[in-house]
């Protein structure tokens, strides 16, 4: 099977349209120009895939392993990103638009030049471990419940409109403006 047709096996046997059990892992591959609307990704492993150009609107990614992939150019539109694995992503010009992230972990990773609009993240966590950073970032009318930004390097990072609640930073906030935000908890 080619990789499209892996992927409607996939999403057919996580809508329970298919007994026919299946996995969907990859490793080490590009994938360009790519529209995963309509298909299910949740429990799905891409381990240091490359994806460039692709559209994930209204894709089911929970429990979904992105270890060390990156995404450059994509967009994501209604996500529910629930008990992920997203360590080590490296995400370039990619946009997020009605993101729900709940225990996610997005460790060491490094966003660059990345809008996340209307999202909501719950008990995630964006702890840097060695190389992770944030730059060039907008996060705005998002909301952060729980999160930890613990040792985060933000460079030209702007948070308009959030909302915090028991929200971890480091003390020191070089790099950051918030603009219009309420709720700043351990700040």
């Amino acid at each position: 099977m080619n990789f499209e047709e892996e992927l409607k096996a996939f999403s057919k046997y996580c809508r329970g349209e298919s007994k026919q059990e299946c996995k969907l892992e990859y490793e080490d591959i590009n994938i360009e120009n790519f529209n995963f609307t309509g298909y299910e990704l949740n429990d799905s492993i891409f381990v240091d895939v490359r994806f460039i150009k692709c559209n994930f609107d209204s894709v089911y990614c929970s429990r979904s392993n992105f270890s060390g992939s990156e995404l450059e150019n994509c967009i994501f539109i209604n996500n529910q990103l629930q008990k992920a694995t997203w360590d080590y992503v490296i995400a370039r010009e990619t946009s997020f638009y009605n993101l729900k992230a709940f225990r996610t972990d997005f460790l060491d990773i490094i966003l660059d030049n990345c809008k996340f609009e209307n999202c909501c993240f719950t008990k995630c966590n964006f702890t840097r471990l060695e190389e992770g950073e944030i730059k060039k970032v907008i996060f705005k009318t998002c909301s952060f419940d729980a999160v930890s930004f613990k040792a985060c390097k933000f460079k030209d990072v702007i948070f308009e409109e959030c909302t915090f609640k028991d929200t971890f930073f480091e003390q020191n906030h070089d790099g950051i403006k918030f603009i219009n935000c309420n709720d700043l908890v351990d700040l």
